[in-house]
């Protein structure tokens, strides 16, 4: 299964970032988090309002994404080995467009639930997930169009992806994000409570947030 799913998960900067940390992961990823799902043209994969549960991967076709704003801009056509709805692996997450087939599609999906439980699991590989999981929160929050579940943007993400890892030492950062950058004596339970109570706090933010409505 690893070497049938991974080659388009680590597509994504952080999968690829978790594939260094702890390479014996990820057939425990690709076995208990990921499933396949095949669409037919002009099936839908979700729609808006719905409670988010997956990322999604397209292994094969073409898919359209119709923002529920229905302004043009906000669409996006997405192809092979590139993905949609990263949100949901560090928050709850409630779907703001459609994302549907534009041909005959094939989907890798990774749960959130179970991603988490592995990606924990090691102490090296939770640590970076805790700190990357508050610097992708921060950088969707302060957007000016965070309500999407497209987030694809790759200089942005790997530059995630350096700071968390603390490879990007120069990086802009608040004094709280750099102090616990600096603090590699995280154990694996403050990784992990770290990242629960950061997800609980943003989670209640973005909620009302989209209680009052996006510009």
């Amino acid at each position: 299964r690893e070497e049938l799913f991974f080659p388009t998960l680590e597509r994504a900067p952080f999968l690829k970032k978790f594939s260094i940390l702890h390479r014996s992961a990820i057939g425990a990823v690709c076995f208990h988090a990921v499933t396949e799902t095949s669409l037919i043209c002009t099936e839908e994969l979700f729609t808006p309002g719905v409670v988010a549960d997956k990322m999604y991967f397209i292994a094969m076709g073409i898919m359209e994404y119709q923002h529920m704003s229905l302004l043009r801009e906000e669409d996006h056509e997405l192809k092979k080995n590139q993905w949609v709805g990263e949100p949901v692996l560090w928050m709850r997450w409630t779907h703001f467009g459609t994302l549907l087939a534009r041909t005959a599609c094939e989907i890798i999906e990774l749960g959130a639930v179970e991603f988490r439980k592995v990606a924990l699991a090691s102490e090296p590989s939770a640590a970076f997930f805790s700190e990357y999981a508050r610097l992708f929160v921060d950088h969707l929050v302060k957007s000016d169009h965070w309500a999407t579940d497209v987030w694809m943007d790759e200089d942005d993400l790997e530059e995630l992806v350096r700071r968390a890892s603390g490879e990007d030492e120069d990086a802009q950062q608040s004094p709280s994000q750099r102090s616990l950058s600096d603090n590699s004596a995280w154990s694996m339970s403050s990784a992990r409570s770290s990242v629960a109570s950061w997800i609980g706090r943003q989670t209640r933010g973005l909620t009302e947030l989209a209680r009052g409505g996006t510009s």
